[in-house]
């Protein structure tokens, strides 16, 4: 049973990650969707119960991380017994310093770039990667002509991105 804190923050990111889910695996229900929403939550906490964790990155990216591992883990048939292993690979002591330097470094710069960028750009950004929503609900929420405008936005302020991230 999660506790308060925890029971938020899984209410809080549960739309956000489940609609990944259900992005990128249409054929999941609802129930399978919540199955994958469930592992990637037990991840996340154990995860963050190691003494050197430290999250660099928004909450709710973090978990669209783990979520796609596992969609991934899935499509190779990998047990999910054999998660443990393959998180410790990524996340062991072994991991050099300046590695992960450089990996703080790189979100430090998008998110300083991102920060930058006009409110729509952040907007579309937000709606698309992270809620998960496609070019025509976007089309709508944001009152544009048609999902190609939406298209269009995402590609230029995407472009804008990596643009002045390489620049940099």
């Amino acid at each position: 049973m999660l506790n308060q804190k925890f029971e938020g923050e899984y209410q809080e990111d549960k739309g956000i990650v489940k609609g990944y889910i259900l992005k990128m695996k249409p054929e999941f229900s609802q129930e399978e969707a919540t199955e994958v929403y469930q592992e990637t939550w037990l991840r996340y906490l154990n995860a963050i119960e190691k003494p050197d964790f430290v999250l660099t990155t928004l909450r709710s990216t973090f978990l669209i991380s783990i979520a796609k591992n596992i969609l991934k883990e899935e499509n190779r048939g990998i047990k999910t017994s054999d998660w443990d292993e393959k998180f410790n690979e990524l996340f062991s002591e072994d991991d050099t310093l300046s590695k992960k330097q450089k990996e703080e470094e790189d979100f430090q710069k998008l998110d300083g770039i991102i920060e930058s960028m006009t409110v729509k750009c952040r907007d579309i950004i937000q709606l698309f990667y992270f809620e998960a929503l496609s070019h025509q609900e976007i089309m709508e929420k944001m009152n544009y002509s048609s999902r190609e405008v939406s298209r269009n936005t995402l590609n230029r302020c995407l472009d804008t991105l990596k643009n002045n991230f390489f620049k940099l």
